[in-house]
């Protein structure tokens, strides 16, 4: 079941919450959990900037799929690579 979250008319949030996450890059204590930060930007051409950890794979390509609305993804833009932005490519 995908959730988005529509940030501006053209800036969709697909990212995702894992709650099993309880350590940050398995030193940092996590209490609630981590947060996934990836976004569709719609204009003339698609974007999405990163992608997620596989662990939500699933839920990031409704996510994804959803704020397409049908339309084809023209860019992606990781930040960096390490697996919570870029397993997914």
């Amino acid at each position: 079941m995908q959730n988005t979250v529509q940030i501006k008319p053209d800036i969709i949030w697909v990212g995702g919450n894992d709650r099993r996450v309880n350590r940050f890059e398995n030193l940092f204590p996590l209490t609630h959990g981590m947060s996934y930060n990836a976004y569709v930007i719609l204009d003339e051409k698609t974007v999405l900037t990163d992608t997620v950890d596989r662990s939500i794979s699933v839920l990031f390509m409704e996510n994804v799929k959803a704020a397409l609305n049908g339309r084809n993804l023209d860019y992606l833009v990781i930040h960096h690579m390490e697996p919570d932005h870029c397993a997914n490519i």
